[in-house]
């Protein structure tokens, strides 16, 4: 690569210093924001879940809020900030940029498990839940719980290679006219959460601790029976 060649580069990757008025209002002198290195970093969602978000994506959104804020006059600048209206950042852009979590570039989920159909999936669920309370009630606790350990239990046998966090919403979906009492997909996502994280005190332990240990080991319980159980009630389709 020619000197002038990498000169040019990296003019075009660099902003456009756009200096400010004597009033705080920023000269009109064209602001270009391109070539993002594609950094990742991690945020915390609105639903207390972590996840990674392209740099890239995030500066695009702000870019375009940028430019039409700057072609209405509406920036101001003082010693510090440089301040946008909030109003530009339409319906939450940067934070459904940030929430485009992992799918990076794969096709939306069409099924919840790839051997089987939704309704199957869903009958399942009810048939379980059914031999849950017949064979084990002594493991359910309540329709929360044993919706987060189905989908833990079912994604092992039918599907172990994929992420149980990035089925939740679909998961949801198809249970929600079936489950009057179905949590919200913030709550399931959440319990999800508390499972995976979870971790004994490596010391000691309160009776809050002591509490949260059994509950922990009451969930991995009900999540090994419903293994089993799928793979006696749908022994073809399961991963051996």
């Amino acid at each position: 690569m020619s000197r002038r060649h990498r000169e040019q580069e990296k003019n075009d990757n660099e902003p456009q210093q756009a200096e400010s008025q004597g009033d705080g209002r920023l000269e009109r002198t064209r602001v270009r924001i391109r070539n993002f290195i594609p950094f990742k970093g991690i945020i915390t969602k609105r639903d207390g879940t972590k996840d990674r978000f392209s740099l890239g994506k995030i500066a695009s959104a702000i870019s375009k809020a940028f430019s039409t804020a700057f072609e209405k006059d509406e920036i101001e600048v003082d010693e510090q900030w440089v301040k946008i209206p909030l109003k530009y950042f339409d319906e939450e852009t940067i934070i459904e940029e940030m929430e485009k979590k992992s799918k990076g570039g794969r096709n939306p989920i069409k099924r919840l498990f790839d051997r089987i159909s939704d309704s199957k999936a869903v009958q399942y669920f009810h048939d379980t839940l059914d031999a849950v309370k017949e064979k084990c009630v002594e493991l359910y606790e309540n329709i929360t719980q044993y919706c987060t350990c189905f989908l833990k239990a079912a994604n092992k046998v039918f599907s172990p290679d994929d992420d149980p966090y990035g089925k939740v919403s679909h998961y949801h979906r198809i249970l929600e006219l079936g489950v009057p009492e179905l949590p919200t997909r913030k709550t399931l996502n959440n319990w999800l959460k508390w499972f995976e994280d979870w971790r004994p005190a490596v010391t000691y332990e309160d009776h809050k601790a002591k509490k949260e240990r059994a509950r922990h080991r009451l969930w991995e319980k009900l999540i090994e029976w419903i293994q089993s159980y799928l793979f006696e009630l749908a022994p073809q389709y399961a991963f051996i």
